[in-house]
């Protein structure tokens, strides 16, 4: 069974951006990553209450607790320490067969969804990896979801500003070309393979 690496930058992207992807494939060993918060905090426990509907395994849910400064989003700076990030997410020893995670142009260009996708590609280089597909020119699929938005508003009260802006109905995705994904993967996750663009 292939293991699974959902990183995000924090509680409640796992959710707005993937969850109905890890939902779909929850028989699948699951270990969430979040750079930012810590689990004893109104974000964490929220976080934690959504992967435990999703029946995650809470040993392996891992927030690295670095500091979300509300202003980094609002002046376009991160005050995240790429390297540092980087060194605690390989300081876990994850060895696994999926990464997903954002995309290099952060969603909506949020300074700490890019620095987690730099992070990503520079502490698993070598793993197939699946990206959020919003704010992306293309995407590989999508996954449709009715009640998604009521949903993440019930498992993520503190964050409804955030859901009403950037939550459709339906979640994208496009792979890494960095690293394409085997068909035994394919097969195993049921994943549709990236779609063939134009150079």
């Amino acid at each position: 069974m292939p293991s699974c690496l959902l990183v995000v930058s924090h509680p409640d992207d796992d959710a707005i951006f993937a969850g109905g992807l890890q939902s779909r494939m929850s028989a699948l060993d699951w270990t969430v990553v979040v750079v930012t918060h810590r689990r004893d905090c109104q974000r964490g426990h929220e976080l934690l209450a959504w992967q435990d509907f999703l029946s995650t395994d809470p040993g392996r849910i891992h927030f690295l607790g670095h500091r979300d400064d509300p202003d980094d989003w609002l002046r376009r700076r991160c005050s995240l320490d790429e390297d540092v990030v980087a060194t605690d997410l390989g300081g876990l020893e994850l060895s696994p067969d999926l990464v997903v995670t954002h995309n290099r142009m952060g969603e909506y260009r949020h300074p700490h969804h890019r620095l987690t996708h730099r992070v990503v590609r520079r502490v698993f280089p070598t793993v197939p990896t699946l990206l959020f597909g919003l704010g992306l020119p293309s995407v590989d699929f999508s996954i449709d979801q009715a009640d998604r938005r009521e949903r993440l508003l019930r498992f993520f009260p503190s964050q409804r500003e955030a859901i009403a802006r950037v939550a459709r109905a339906a979640e994208a995705f496009a792979w890494d070309d960095a690293v394409p994904p085997s068909s035994a993967l394919l097969a195993a996750c049921r994943l549709q393979p990236p779609v063939e663009r134009n150079a």
